[in-house]
Formats: structure tokens, C-alpha cells, sequence
């Protein structure tokens, strides 16, 4: 290895912060980059913090040259998932644009991978799905939801240089919100609601919509459990993400359904875009970061898709067509011009075919590499 980059691993507090800074040095000409919340970052990081260190193994590390970071990354390990046995992920990777560098944190992310017994590498990916996933590769010139990324357009080279090859893509795109429901998908919600007696329940608190918070969550568990990267969460992660997001929900912006007025079968999650929010607050909450936000949660014209699924049991039977007519009845009440999708791999025709009836647009993709590695 290079004798010329020093490798330094996260363990003290100074060095952590070191870690989370270092983007907010890369991107500071960037004017798309969302600043992540530091505090978040903190929370997902440390080992005393994130409940997904009962199920992984992680570390990371700090790269400098001449005295200066020019490079980070995290290693973790999934340790309950079968389907990780052979690999190892790799992380929050964030690099200047020199090929030797990046080179050198790939060989020391290999190395790393080879001393734990794996076979390969891949990422970016984070401890769960609902982390940091992702290399964006295309939409530069838009600026993505919170929960989504964005990264340098050098990366991408960087990666396929060293010889990663494509795992897998996500896309994601934007609505721009009819009038009025289109008949073709009214139509299919109705004759739906009339075959399976589904009905979209009508939140009109944050106390009712804490009430079928865990509901919301075992439907993930089950639902997500077939899909690539799962990681199931434990009930202290549900907790984790009640907390966080309970506050900052709109009722009337989550949409569930329920078969016979008891069993949930499906959910939609939604809430104004705080991107142009979170960029105003430079990663802080404090002294105006917090009214910032609340600014954006109080007047917008645009919402995310957070996240949504469909009980396994129930797939094929038409729940997203009566979540999307509840939610653009919704939304047009509220005056909302765009929706941005949640990221969706590009290969589920059954969750992309949704967005056919409405004017769409793909804006952004990203995707995961993977590299052999012995």
C-alpha cells in the first residue's frame, strides 16, 4: 500500500467528527448536496447509539495525505443475514478526485473484507436498508430527497476503474401532480375497494397515527424480507424510527389501508421535501436550523415518498391504485405540485408500472457495486 496515505480508524470523539465534516468540505461548492443532520450521523455511527451494532460488525476509517483527510469510509459486516455471508459493505466512501487515493481505499476496503473471510465487497450500502445506500451515477443537476444521496460525478469512474461492476440500480423520478385523478387508475380503486373490502384509513392525529406505527413496521419486515440487501429491523430499531419521525409526520400525508376495518395491508408514507431546508441548515439543528425546517413543514409545494410497502399476502391486488387516488386527493387539497419517489429498484416493474398513469419523470439513479475479491 501507498506509504504515503495514513489510515486512521475512528474511535475518539475528535476523529468521528473529522469523519462526518468531511463531506461538508467536499461538497461546499456543490449546489445540490443535502447536508445530512450531524446529530443523525452521530446516532448511526456510534457503537453506544445504533441498535444495528446487535447485528453487525463496523468500522471507520479516516485517509490522509501530507496531513490533510482526502478520504472515508466505513466497513461493516451483517451478521444475522444469510444472504451477506460472503460479503462485506462498504459505507459513507467519500473521496477526492485522484485515482491513486480512491484506489487505496478500495485495496485497504478488500483487505479488510479478506481478513474477515469474505469473498467479495460491495456498496455503497449502510447497516439497514433505510441507511445511506447508493452511488448516484446520474441527476447531477437536481437535488434529492433527504433519505436519498448524491455524490461527486468522478465517482463513478473512480469505481469502474478498479474494476467494481454493476450490482444493482435504483431510480428515482418526479410526479407532476394532476388536477384531478385519472379515471384509468379511479377506476381500478374502485372496482379494488369493491373486491376486497380494502379502505384507506382517514388519520386525523399524530396519537391515531402512532397507534398503528409498529402495524406499519412488521408490514416492512415482511414485505422487505424478499428484497435484495433486506435487513429485518429489531424493536428497539422500530422504536429508534418512531421517535425520529413521529413529530415531523402529516397525518393526513400517510395513507393506510386496511382489509375489513382491521387488518393492515398496505401504506404509503409522504412529507414535504426538506432538502432546501436542510441545506439552509448546514447540517445543524441549532440556534435556526430547527426553524428552517419547520418553515418547510409548514409551507411547500412539494412532497417525498418516505416509504411504502405492501403485505406480501396481498400483493397483486391493487393496494397501491387506492393509495395513489387517496393521496392525489389529498395533495390537491394541500395544493402540491410535484411528488418525488422514493428510490425503487429498477427492476420492480410491479411498484415502477404505478407511476404510469401520471405525467412522470426519471430523475436520478444510483446504484451498487460489487467487486471479487478472493
Amino acid at each position: 500500500m501507498n506509504s504515503k496515505i495514513e489510515v486512521i480508524e475512528v474511535i475518539d470523539r475528535k476523529d468521528l467528527k473529522s469523519f462526518i465534516k468531511f463531506p461538508f468540505y467536499l461538497y461546499k461548492n456543490d449546489a445540490n448536496w443535502v447536508p445530512p443532520l450531524i446529530t443523525d450521523e452521530l446516532k448511526t455511527i456510534s457503537r453506544h447509539k445504533n441498535y444495528a451494532y446487535d447485528f453487525s460488525e463496523a468500522n471507520f476509517f479516516l485517509f490522509k495525505k501530507q496531513g490533510e483527510i482526502v478520504g472515508r469510509v466505513g466497513c461493516i459486516l451483517t451478521l444475522n443475514s444469510e444472504k451477506e455471508k460472503d460479503f462485506a459493505k462498504f459505507s459513507r466512501f467519500e473521496c477526492i478526485n485522484d485515482y491513486e487515493v480512491s484506489s487505496f481505499i478500495f485495496d485497504f476496503i478488500s483487505d479488510w473484507a479478506k481478513q474477515k473471510g469474505k469473498k467479495y465487497i460491495h456498496g455503497p450500502l449502510g447497516f439497514t436498508n433505510y441507511d445511506n445506500q447508493g452511488l448516484m451515477v446520474e441527476g447531477f443537476d437536481t437535488i434529492p430527497p433527504i433519505t436519498s444521496v448524491y455524490h461527486k460525478p468522478y465517482y463513478k469512474d473512480l469505481f469502474e476503474g478498479y474494476g467494481f461492476e454493476k450490482e444493482q440500480d435504483w431510480i428515482e423520478s418526479v410526479i407532476k401532480v394532476p388536477e384531478k385523478v385519472p379515471e384509468k387508475i379511479q377506476s381500478i380503486a374502485q372496482m379494488v375497494r369493491n373486491r376486497y373490502h380494502f379502505k384507506v384509513l382517514d388519520l386525523k392525529s399524530k396519537k391515531e397515527l402512532l397507534s398503528y406505527a409498529y402495524k406499519i413496521f412488521e408490514c416492512i419486515n415482511k414485505a422487505y424480507s424478499r428484497l435484495y440487501y433486506s435487513v429485518l429491523l429489531t424493536d428497539q430499531m422500530i422504536q429508534q424510527f418512531i421517535n425520529s419521525y413521529i413529530d415531523i409526520l402529516d397525518p393526513e400525508l400517510v395513507k393506510i389501508v386496511v382489509k375489513d376495518n382491521e387488518e393492515l395491508v398496505g401504506f404509503l408514507i409522504s412529507m414535504p421535501s426538506l432538502s432546501r431546508a436542510m441545506q439552509k441548515s448546514k447540517g445543524r439543528l441549532f440556534p435556526l436550523g430547527f426553524i428552517n425546517i419547520l418553515r418547510a413543514l409548514r409551507s411547500y409545494d412539494r412532497i417525498d415518498f418516505l416509504l411504502g410497502a405492501v403485505d406480501p399476502d396481498y400483493q397483486g391486488k391493487g393496494i397501491p391504485s387506492i393509495m395513489m387516488v387517496d393521496m392525489i386527493r389529498t395533495i390537491n387539497k394541500k395544493k402540491i405540485r410535484f411528488v418525488e419517489t422514493n428510490s425503487n429498484l429498477e427492476t420492480n416493474n410491479r411498484v415502477l408500472s404505478n407511476w404510469d398513469y401520471f405525467d412522470t419523470k426519471v430523475v436520478r439513479r444510483k446504484r451498487t457495486y460489487r467487486k471479487k475479491i478472493g
